[in-house]
């Protein structure tokens, strides 16, 4: 942030994170704390590069899941990943509901081709970053 960012103070309580990680084999990963709206700079950065492998995207923000759907779609849609794992559905106390993640996942594997990834509390998603291929556990 210092290099290319803000010193906005409002970054701490009202900014969205993201970041893009992409490895020397051209792997990407991105990881977005926000359910939308899409930004600008997001249009811009995915113009740029086309695609990514991995998104981590937030599925919050709703209280039924059909009006949140459409919303993680969007950004999905956006970023064009193989695989997405959901970020920030579980509840918070007196602000957000449990979201479950199933019909959300109906709609990626049918609309979008895109494999989602529910992992269990403290679970890995290990990806080999040469081949793109997703690495099992055995647990």
């Amino acid at each position: 942030m210092r290099a290319r960012g803000t010193f906005d103070p409002r970054v701490i309580t009202i900014g969205t994170i993201a970041y893009l990680l992409t490895f020397d084999s051209g792997f990407r990963l991105i990881w977005l704390d926000s359910a939308g709206p899409i930004t600008q700079a997001e249009i811009d950065l995915m113009k740029r590069i086309g695609r990514t492998d991995v998104a981590i995207v937030a599925y919050v923000g709703h209280y039924v899941q059909e009006t949140q759907i459409p919303v993680t779609m969007a950004l999905v849609q956006l970023f064009n990943p193989r695989f997405y794992l959901p970020g920030h559905h579980d509840e918070i106390r007196d602000i957000f509901l449990d979201l479950g993640t199933e019909p959300l996942f109906l709609t990626l594997r049918d609309e979008a081709r895109v494999e989602p990834i529910s992992l269990l509390y403290r679970g890995a998603a290990c990806f080999n970053v040469k081949s793109g291929k997703r690495i099992l556990a055995d647990h």
